[in-house]
């Protein structure tokens, strides 16, 4: 809120004469200089006999673009390991180590794709761990050849994120797959060791309305419970709440030797959970939330 005094001996907040025009610009474009720049600022304009003292409000940083991100994407350091060899990507460029490594395998193509922080939310090390084993356990079935590899920021912005270069799956297919763990980019890498960025959601939408929840339509947990597999659906808020350390209680069924039974997951600190069936409360699952399986859907375009 605004504060003006004008007047060597005025006490009070109302103005006893309107400022000069060539100050009312002044202020202006102080004012609009001072809300780009998000700063509070307190100015003091002598005047001949006239003193103003004015205090901006704190304006709102501006608001990252999806140039930015792009940008950000685009600088990351890529790299992957294979044959006992350290493969360098970088947006934009040709990898002749890279090309050869395709021609080798006689592929057309690879993507180099990461199941962690989903919608640029970082959900933590659970998740992340989970989706990592979820991405590769996709992968086993696909008859693509993976390698480790790992993404990062070369200032530190962001922490390194631990991601896949999967070689012999066609663009389409591994653009679906990386959608599927809520990706906003990954890259695609030619036959000539070209790589590109490739958007895999509208960036300039996705910037203006950042998620609150990772973007999925549900969540399912899943662990083996003697010759069954027992399950349990979240919505994307529940699992939030979970990964946030939030104490959290629900029910699902299940059979077990020939028998239906209503199980309890309760989850604890984010990173344990006890799962109890029947009246008498019997152990279906004790130890680490990591432990157990995580399937994702998706949210629908």
């Amino acid at each position: 809120m605004s504060t003006d005094k004008f007047g060597p001996d005025s006490n009070s907040n109302e103005i006893s004469s309107p400022p000069p025009p060539w100050l009312e610009r002044r202020l202006t474009a102080l004012d609009e200089a001072l809300r780009a720049s998000g700063h509070t600022l307190t100015v003091t304009e002598p005047s001949d006999a006239t003193e103003l003292t004015v205090t901006f409000p704190q304006g709102r940083r501006p608001r990252p673009k999806a140039a930015d991100w792009r940008a950000a994407y685009s600088r990351a350091h890529y790299d992957f390991e294979a044959n006992e060899q350290t493969y360098v990507l970088r947006v934009g460029e040709k990898g002749q180590a890279v090309a050869d490594l395709l021609q080798c395998l006689n592929a057309s193509g690879a993507a180099f794709i990461s199941a962690h922080n989903p919608a640029s939310l970082q959900l933590g090390p659970v998740h992340n761990r989970m989706a990592d084993r979820a991405l590769k356990r996709d992968l086993k079935g696909s008859g693509a050849l993976v390698f480790p590899g790992n993404g990062g920021d070369p200032a530190g912005a962001w922490p390194t994120e631990p991601s896949l270069m999967v070689v012999g799956m066609d663009r389409s297919q591994a653009e679906r797959l990386a959608k599927r763990y809520g990706q906003y980019a990954m890259l695609w890498i030619d036959a000539n060791g070209l790589v590109t960025l490739v958007e895999l959601t509208d960036l300039d939408k996705a910037i203006r309305y950042p998620l609150k929840v990772p973007p999925f339509s549900w969540v399912e947990l899943g662990f083996n419970w003697g010759d069954e597999f027992a399950t349990l659906r979240l919505t994307p808020s529940e699992w939030l709440r979970i990964l946030q350390g939030n104490d959290f209680s629900k029910t699902s069924r299940s059979g077990y030797d020939g028998r239906r039974f209503i199980l309890t997951w309760d989850f604890s600190k984010g990173t344990g959970l006890y799962v109890n069936y029947g009246r008498d409360g019997g152990t279906a699952y004790d130890g680490k939330l990591v432990g157990v399986s995580i399937t994702l859907e998706a949210l629908a375009c």
